[in-house]
């Protein structure tokens, strides 16, 4: 970990939940924090572990929180499943989703039908469960014992388990909250199945923020506010890594994971103190 809390990189790719917000609850002053550091000529890019959004709905929630960002230059764990799934089962046409709006949509927008409790009931009793390509998972928060138990018959069945992340919990205004891995546990448990995890800290979501900065890892560093995930998987894809202290990890965490950044900040905003001062040095 750095002791220099200067900076100097040309890209940035940030996380979320934690660090530019908490639940609807913006970070003060992010829109005009995020506008300094693009007026220092480094690039943003915005990436999640995060399914539950809607392309709509996410560029809804950017401009509430007044941050002025292209979609281009937002990713979410819902982007990186379609990819995943499109790469890796390029015949399949019929997925089982266990997530809210985001999954739901980029599953239909990869064009992919979304089969329902009702149709898993059917499949069951036809002993036809691996009609079904995919199951598909991320946070639910309207939970029903069916939806899990579907779920877990086909993945007992044998059909491919893909998680878009599998953090525990997420932060929120009241604290920390059950997360997608809670969820999806239940369905590991009933299944004897772990999933294919395709968010962070697997690469796919990072890099897809690099492609559409247009940068290389050596360049760009990743801020985000859970070691085991953002920080991990940054590490992996040979960028800087960056802790902020406002969201899951703690600096007692770092000993506790054994999982080092590059630099600790307070929040986002020291990180484009940072910056600044190091442009300043030039």
């Amino acid at each position: 970990m750095s002791q220099d809390q200067t900076l100097n990189v040309n890209n940035l790719v940030i996380d979320m939940d934690g660090v530019l917000w908490h639940g609807d609850t913006a970070v003060p002053g992010i829109g005009k924090c995020l506008s300094s550091i693009r007026d220092l000529g480094v690039g943003v890019a915005l990436a999640s572990n995060n399914s539950t959004k809607t392309a709509a709905q996410m560029e809804a929630k950017l401009a509430h929180m007044g941050i002025d960002l292209d979609l281009q230059y937002v990713v979410t764990s819902a982007n990186a499943t379609v990819s995943y799934l499109k790469d890796n089962y390029p015949q399949a046409t019929r997925a089982y989703v266990i997530g809210e709006d985001g999954l739901h949509d980029a599953v239909q927008q990869a064009g992919l039908q979304v089969v329902s409790v009702d149709d898993v009931r059917e499949l069951a009793e036809a002993d036809n469960l691996t009609a079904v390509d995919a199951v598909v998972g991320g946070l639910a928060r309207d939970l029903t014992y069916d939806l899990l138990a579907m779920g877990a018959l086909l993945v007992r069945a044998g059909v491919p388990f893909i998680a878009s992340n599998i953090d525990a919990s997420f932060p929120s205004e009241l604290g920390q909250l059950p997360g997608a891995g809670a969820v999806l546990d239940v369905v590991s448990t009933a299944s004897g199945v772990k999933p294919i995890v395709v968010g962070k800290p697997e690469q796919i979501i990072f890099q897809g923020a690099l492609k559409r900065l247009n940068a290389s890892p050596d360049t760009s560093a990743m801020i985000g506010d859970r070691l085991e995930t953002a920080i991990l998987g940054a590490q992996r894809a040979g960028m800087t890594s960056i802790l902020v202290l406002s969201g899951v990890s703690t600096k007692e965490d770092i000993q506790k994971t054994g999982i080092q950044p590059d630099y600790v900040f307070e929040d986002i905003h020291a990180v484009a103190e940072a910056l600044q001062t190091a442009q300043e040095r030039v």
